[in-house]
């Protein structure tokens, strides 16, 4: 289990961070709670150049910096209304997820994808293959990959 700073990209929900709508959507169907809520993004340090004013080493999602034009412009979803945003630079001593956003980058253009761990409100984050498949089936995930292993809801097949 993690403790303390949690969601690196382990035991994450993660969405794409161009479109608000990414964010809207994991607030109001997979984790049930206020619209306002901020995503955290998980990006490389490619990403942090592109999308962070001012930074420093930040591999945990607890420092806040102020985001750039670009990030505004490019992964709103990760943006908060204030034109901050709270970060994981992920380096590639983290490798099968550094290697997932390079992959992202790869089709999207852009190095980051929103992260926020895998609960639902009211509820500790997913610590077995049993409470990950028990969430994934009563919320809006449309995909679930556990360590091979990848579950798709049928209506959600040949979607972005």
């Amino acid at each position: 289990m993690e403790g303390g700073p949690r969601a690196l990209g382990n035991r994450s929900i993660l969405a794409d961070p161009r479109h608000v709508e990414s964010r809207d959507r994991v607030n109001a169907v997979i984790k049930f709670r206020e619209f306002w809520r901020p995503f955290c993004p998980s990006m490389t340090p490619v990403g942090s150049e592109r999308y962070l004013a001012k930074y420093t080493h930040a591999p945990f999602m607890v420092l806040a910096f102020q985001a750039t034009g670009d990030a505004a412009e490019e992964v709103p979803a990760v943006v908060h209304v204030d034109g901050s945003c709270r970060p994981q630079i992920v380096e590639a001593d983290n490798a099968r997820y550094f290697e997932l956003i390079q992959e992202f980058e790869k089709i999207s253009g852009v190095p980051c994808v929103l992260n926020t761990s895998f609960n639902i409100k009211g509820e500790p984050i997913v610590c077995t293959p049993h409470d990950a498949i028990r969430t994934f089936a009563a919320t809006g995930l449309d995909a679930l990959a556990i360590g091979p292993f990848l579950l798709m809801k049928s209506g959600n097949l040949g979607q972005d």
